[in-house]
């Protein structure tokens, strides 16, 4: 939050249990950003249904608002990828390329 003092940081619930951790807006693109973090990538290798889990919970949120990024964000993330998750695209990164990515 240090180096984004200029936005607001928001979070996401809906009634069916959907959460995002954290949602930005960008006021000059109309964008929301979703952040979902995790301590450590592993968590995501060792179960599908974690993968499973996290994609629905941004599917869901995109089903609202549909413009914006999507990143899952773990300290352990050396070099930052991109996956797709059938028609949504997730950015993996460690929390400085996040910081880089939204400043």
């Amino acid at each position: 939050h240090g180096y984004l003092q200029k936005n607001a940081i928001h979070y996401w619930r809906d009634k069916q249990g959907h959460e995002i951790d954290f949602v930005l807006h960008n006021k000059r693109t109309n964008e929301l950003t979703a952040i979902e973090c995790k301590f450590t990538s592993s968590s995501l290798s060792k179960s599908r249904s974690t993968d499973t889990a996290i994609s629905a919970n941004i599917e869901a949120f995109r089903h609202h608002y549909p413009k914006g990024k999507n990143y899952i964000v773990a300290s352990d993330i050396d070099t930052p990828f991109e996956r797709l998750y059938g028609n949504t695209n997730f950015y993996f990164v460690n929390t400085s390329d996040l910081i880089k990515e939204l400043i």
